[in-house]
């Protein structure tokens, strides 16, 4: 198959139409209806339905969407390897990073990184999903790294080198004018009615946190998601309600009140996580640097664990 056509098929599908697909590619709509013309010759099937308004997949072009990612992948793969290789240590790397990394000197290690060897241009990114996020697109070779939760499950690790970083407790936080008493140790039973603000679904901490209620068979009223972690610690400042967050993310903050919770095994943890089996110079450069920093600048160091 010509993976220029297949590549139409997929703008085809993620557009909706043919002339949306033409915008988005840079072609006029002749071009495109052309190219799923000869793709369909090419696999002696139907892939769109025509008599629709909308560019409405047959049964053989739904099967072969699955089939057209993955080869789109696989190419997009081997083109980064491949200049990767031709060109050593220029070229790109990006990182995707969840959005608070705090205790990660992630900007050390880039600095380190660009200094040794400029020509390597840089991205950081984040995704609004979290961590789920950030895997998928690393699975689709959107980023070459990411900086994530090693909270991962069985398949989301599947195929992943995931090396441990740092990890700590979560912790409860509240208003200093809160009913709790300072260094009061809770259990969960005893915080379950309150006003919670937590981060979106799907985000590690908020599962991890959903999870501990759920075994103990409580339920909780979320007044409030906060896209950023970083910001919950705010709004519990200024009284809407209680929140669990990293302990980094609350030390030595006066308008807090940080309780330990006693029965529930409450941790975070940050990984940095890539594909087991994409070797690039580029990439494992800045792994090197990156777990080189993270150790103190003394390679024979294990990760740290504050």
């Amino acid at each position: 198959m010509d993976l220029r056509r297949v590549e139409m098929f997929l703008g085809v599908v993620d557009a909706g139409t043919f002339a949306g697909a033409a915008a988005r590619l840079g072609f006029v709509q002749s071009t495109i209806s052309a190219g799923i013309t000869a793709l369909e010759r090419d696999l002696g099937v139907q892939l769109f339905d025509r008599t629709s308004r909308t560019a409405s997949l047959t049964t053989a072009g739904r099967a072969l969407v699955p089939e057209a990612r993955a080869l789109t992948t696989r190419a997009a793969l081997a083109r980064r390897v491949v200049q990767d290789a031709d060109r050593t240590l220029s070229g790109q790397l990006t990182v995707g990073v969840i959005n608070s990394i705090r205790p990660i000197p992630l900007p050390r290690a880039l600095a380190r990184l660009n200094a040794a060897h400029p020509g390597v241009g840089i991205r950081v990114l984040s995704d609004a999903i979290g961590s789920a996020g950030l895997v998928e697109r690393l699975r689709r070779s959107e980023l070459d790294a990411i900086i994530a939760s090693g909270d991962l499950t069985d398949e989301q690790s599947r195929d992943l080198l995931v090396t441990p970083l740092c990890t700590g407790a979560l912790v409860c936080a509240v208003g200093v004018g809160d009913a709790l008493r300072p260094h009061q140790a809770l259990r969960l039973a005893e915080i379950a009615d309150r006003r919670w603000i937590e981060s979106p679904l799907g985000q590690a901490n908020r599962s991890i946190t959903d999870a501990a209620f759920g075994r103990a068979g409580l339920a909780r009223q979320v007044v409030a998601e906060v896209a950023d972690p970083a910001d919950v610690p705010e709004y519990v400042a200024a009284g809407l309600g209680i929140a669990i967050v990293p302990d980094f993310l609350v030390a030595d903050r006066a308008d807090l009140r940080v309780l330990p919770v006693l029965d529930a095994e409450l941790r975070w943890s940050i990984a940095a996580i890539r594909l087991a089996r994409r070797r690039s110079a580029v990439l494992d450069e800045f792994w090197r640097e990156l777990l080189a920093t993270v150790r103190g600048h003394d390679p024979a160091r294990q990760p740290f664990y504050p």
